[in-house]
């Protein structure tokens, strides 16, 4: 009993011994508090450092991106008593600025309308006429009765003759604006019925073709019958999800698109908040036209959110937070620590940006 004893005892002093030794491991040192480690020296080998050096800190982004046409606009006939003829276009397909869209049978305007104002044209001309004929003969008369008088008579004659001028030119003044009137109305009418025709205003794609543009039905008056949307708005939209901020104004943005990989560049113009969220939008302005048949196509737009050159840089494995401060542990030539209070710019895989406490050269503490 009594050697069982004693040997109970030995194993328990062995394995308080364990206890300590372990204690005082490699690992154990490690995971050691930050007041230990500032008030010790740090072991040659037992700790990884690193030095502060200077380089260019960037911060890329990635995101899912659409393509969009920013222009559109719909294409109606005003006349409800025009018919359809043809439907020249279908929908995806790219027109040019001009291109004839469909036609129409002109029922609004008649040809006894046509003719009605040309009468009236020619009838307003020949007013003109007698109006030319008649004053042009009396005024000659009168300017040649004048020639053999004197004195009192001259000047009643000549007041007379200023008179008739007067009316003459009324007349004529009267008469110009009616024919002028006719003519406009006459125009207007032939223009109409020219116009048999739906063009595309621009260089663009249809996306809409109005299912009852059919051969003989009536049109249904400003109803959008073609959509076309502007081939020269093209723009890439995505939002911006990065803790660090906005996507700098007119910087360059990478676009590929994930169907054909075909890659693009862009300048961003403008980038906006989402109202409660904090997220921007950001719509970019690609710098040569894309080709593409597909309506919203998707994209991967990159670019760099910031870009900081020549600044000091550590990595973030020496960065301790502590509130809302960040410090690191400087280690000296000595093996020395010294608890440092930093400010950041900021930090991205891996790497801080320091921006105040710390020179290059310097060696911190690592994790």
């Amino acid at each position: 009993m009594r050697m069982n004893k004693r040997i109970t005892r030995l194993f328990a002093l062995l394995s308080g011994v364990l206890l300590v030794l372990s204690g005082c491991s490699p690992l154990t040192a490690y995971e050691s508090t930050a007041e230990y480690i500032e008030s010790a020296n740090v072991k040659a080998g037992a700790y990884r450092t690193e030095e502060v050096y200077r380089g260019d800190f960037q911060v890329t982004y990635k995101a899912d991106a659409m393509f969009h046409y920013t222009k559109s606009e719909n294409l109606v006939w005003e006349s409800a008593d025009d018919r359809y003829l043809e439907v020249l276009v279908v929908q995806n397909q790219d027109v040019k600025k001009g291109d004839v869209l469909a036609t129409f049978t002109v029922e609004s305007v008649s040809e006894a309308d046509i003719l009605e104002r040309q009468l009236a044209i020619e009838e307003a001309n020949a007013s003109m006429s007698r109006i030319v004929s008649q004053y042009e003969e009396a005024i000659t008369k009168k300017q040649e009765s004048m020639s053999s008088l004197e004195g009192t008579a001259y000047q009643i004659a000549s007041l007379e003759l200023q008179q008739l001028q007067s009316q003459y030119a009324r007349q004529m003044a009267e008469a110009q604006h009616q024919v002028n009137m006719q003519q406009e109305a006459l125009n207007e009418l032939q223009e109409k019925k020219a116009a048999s025709q739906l063009v595309a205003p621009f260089d663009g794609r249809i996306t809409y073709v109005n299912g009852d543009m059919v051969k003989g039905n009536k049109v249904e008056p400003y109803t959008t019958l073609i959509t076309i949307e502007d081939l020269s708005s093209q723009v890439i939209t995505f939002t911006n999800t990065s803790a660090f901020g906005k996507v700098p104004y007119q910087s360059t943005v990478t676009l590929v698109d994930r169907r054909t990989q075909e890659a693009y560049t862009g300048k961003v113009v403008s980038c906006s908040r989402v109202t409660g969220e904090e997220n921007d939008n950001v719509i970019v302005e690609p710098d040569s036209p894309i080709e593409t048949t597909e309506y919203m196509t998707s994209f991967e737009a990159s670019g760099t959110l910031v870009y900081e050159p020549n600044v000091l840089l550590i990595t973030t494995e020496a960065v301790r937070e502590e509130g809302n401060s960040y410090y690191v542990y400087v280690v000296d030539e000595n093996n020395a620590t010294t608890k440092v209070y930093i400010e950041i710019g900021g930090m991205s895989e891996g790497v801080a940006w320091v921006t105040e406490g710390l020179a290059e050269g310097q060696a911190v503490l690592c994790e």
